[in-house]
């Protein structure tokens, strides 16, 4: 390279038409010289060329060395959720619907199965902008390749750094009954209040508590009956869904109030069957992936089933 160099400042020195350029072909320098203006242009411009390519050869230095290939990592063995239930979270990503996203994350994770690749960004995203979605939940069901997606991109530190809430205090059933009982005298005053006690209750509802569920949504609630029907629908127990219909039509016939409470306590219901159904639906693409047989039948879907319905539920 030394000598290139000063080949090169001789024939600065002497001139192009008194001294030839030295030949650089297959060296470095001849791959650190720009494509153009190319070998048939002025000895003088290719002289500065071959110039600009000793110097930038020699910023360079030598090539680094070839390291050893790093290991390949190896992601222990996941179980991707069915394809149904893989449909079904696009549709509640699409809605946005927190309850039902919540739902679905459940789910997921009691069965044991991971969300497949394409739908890491749209879950992360959404889960990103609300705390209304159970950012560890997703966290979870991201599998490890999933969660080392996850930590690559610090907009979405919120999902990163997530960790499950403490459990909530449950209540159990007798303590629910009691605390109903005790404030039965006032349930006309204090609706919310019961409502809030019957969604602690620990799974199985019991029939007492699904009763009580139904007075609740037959008008005590007024138009918030709409929101809590949904709420109601997200935790009754799947036995109970073929007695919504039923509920709701005796219902209609006993509600008393002007024209908008008898509305309220429709829609209640019908968002009561809808979120049911919803589940319903979620635990038949769960337990029947694979061939098994189904131990979830899934009855037809509720006629209440407009935007309007889903955008409530969403708020929900």
């Amino acid at each position: 390279m030394t000598d290139l160099w000063s080949e090169l400042v001789t024939v600065a020195l002497l001139g192009t038409h008194r001294r030839p350029l030295p030949d650089v072909s297959g060296s470095v320098v001849a791959r650190a010289i720009p494509l153009a203006p190319g070998p048939l242009a002025a000895p003088a411009t290719r002289l500065l060329d071959l110039a600009a390519g000793y110097r930038a050869t020699h910023r360079a230095g030598a090539r680094l060395p070839v390291g050893e290939r790093l290991p390949t990592p190896i992601w222990p063995v996941e179980t991707l959720a069915p394809p149904a239930a893989h449909d079904l979270l696009l549709l509640h990503i699409e809605r946005a619907e927190p309850l039902m996203l919540n739902l679905w994350l459940q789910r997921c994770q009691h069965h044991g199965a991971v969300v497949a690749a394409d739908a890491w960004t749209p879950l992360i995203k959404l889960a990103a902008q609300s705390p209304r979605y159970d950012r560890a939940g997703v966290k979870a069901v991201l599998g490890e390749p999933g969660r080392w997606f996850l930590e690559q991109n610090p907009a979405w530190r919120t999902v990163a750094i997530a960790t499950a809430p403490p459990p909530v205090a449950v209540h159990s059933d007798v303590m629910i009954r009691r605390a109903l009982a005790a404030s039965s005298a006032t349930a006309e005053r204090q609706p919310a209040a019961q409502l809030d006690l019957i969604l602690r209750c620990p799974d199985p509802w019991p029939p007492e508590i699904i009763r009580l569920a139904w007075q609740l949504l037959s008008g005590p609630l007024g138009h918030d009956g709409r929101r809590a029907g949904y709420r109601i629908g997200c935790q009754l127990p799947l036995a109970a869904y073929g007695q919504i219909k039923a509920a709701a039509e005796h219902a209609l016939l006993t509600v008393a109030g002007a024209p908008p409470v008898r509305e309220w306590v429709r829609e209640g219901f019908a968002l009561c069957e809808l979120a049911t159904w919803s589940r319903l639906v979620l635990e038949h693409a769960f337990l029947n992936a694979g061939g098994d047989v189904v131990r979830v039948p899934v009855p037809a879907a509720p006629a209440f089933d407009d935007p309007a319905a889903r955008r409530l539920g969403a708020r929900s």
